[in-house]
């Protein structure tokens, strides 16, 4: 395509507005220029933003309007990305009633503009620096996480691995503990090792989640899983975001009954229903809890 030639040729550049392509892993530039999670190519900042959106359709809010800054913009040369500067202007005279305050055409938009009102879009905004890109994070562990009570941070983990992917998240450990990092619109394989910076986290009915991250670095060598998944013999002591190794058990009164203990079932719709009596051999497979209770989580994953 013609806009890739161009896009080769910037060293230092912003493409960015209303791309109608709202920022998900499906989208169509995040199939064209993909990484886009990463400072590398090109990186879109709505990676360390949650929520993400700058239009409203009814109430379903999209980020529909886009920035992808080249790496160029973080190389510590010239003019530099300034650290969590991009955000969309959700304020007065921007925003009202919680959405956006479009602009005001008579007879239901068939007729003249009223002279009042803006977009039906967000603007967005971010700044540029000629200091050195740097995020100046606070380094902790993936334990560390679970103390926090801040949901907006600037934080670096080294060597997370993938433990865990499917279409909802993927669950990541760096050996001290494990966290689900949740819809991050991005994929990486099982094993892949990597420095992250989070930017928001969240509470899921008492489960601790990232909400956002971008990738800093990915390492050639690959995590070690069996030592991060948790043993069948250790069902009792699982908790949420462990990822067990192997679990069998026979369905009972939708729960799973072990030689281990009983554990509470969540099926997701895009994974196979088991039926009463029927009898489970899977392999790595999520722990989530739900209103204070552990369950196993069956669903579609890598």
């Amino acid at each position: 395509m013609a806009i890739d030639k161009v896009m080769k040729n910037i060293k230092e550049g912003i493409v960015m507005g209303d791309f109608n392509d709202p920022f998900s892993i499906d989208s169509v530039a995040s199939k064209m220029w993909a990484p886009l999670e990463e400072h590398r190519g090109w990186f879109d900042p709505w990676m360390d933003l949650y929520p993400r959106w700058s239009h409203d359709f009814f109430g379903d809010k999209k980020a529909l309007d886009r920035m992808l800054l080249s790496e160029g913009l973080f190389d510590k040369k010239g003019l530099e990305y300034k650290c969590k500067s991009f955000k969309p202007l959700a304020q007065k005279p921007f925003i009202k009633d919680g959405i956006p305050c479009r602009w005001q055409i008579s007879q239901r938009g068939k007729g003249r503009h009223l002279g009042k009102g803006y977009s039906d879009h967000l603007p967005l905004v971010l700044e540029l620096s000629k200091k050195p890109f740097t995020c100046n994070e606070k380094r902790v562990q993936i334990r560390d996480l679970y103390k926090i009570k801040k949901k907006n941070v600037n934080l670096e983990i080294k060597k997370a691995v993938v433990l865990y992917s499917s279409d909802d998240g993927m669950i990541l450990s760096d050996g001290s503990a494990n966290i689900y990092l949740y819809k991050p619109q991005f994929s990486k394989p099982i094993g892949t090792m990597m420095d992250i910076h989070v930017s928001a986290m969240d509470d899921f009915f008492g489960v601790r989640e990232i909400r956002a991250l971008h990738v800093k670095k990915v390492y050639k060598q690959k995590g070690d899983l069996n030592s991060l998944m948790l043993p069948f013999s250790k069902l009792r002591e699982a908790k949420a975001s462990d990822v067990l190794e192997y679990v069998e058990g026979v369905v009972q009164n939708k729960r799973f009954k072990t030689r281990y203990g009983t554990i509470d079932l969540h099926v997701k719709p895009n994974f196979p229903k088991p039926k009463e009596g029927e009898v489970l051999k899977l392999e790595r497979v999520r722990v989530g809890k739900y209103r204070g209770r552990i369950q196993l989580i069956l669903e579609e994953r890598q």
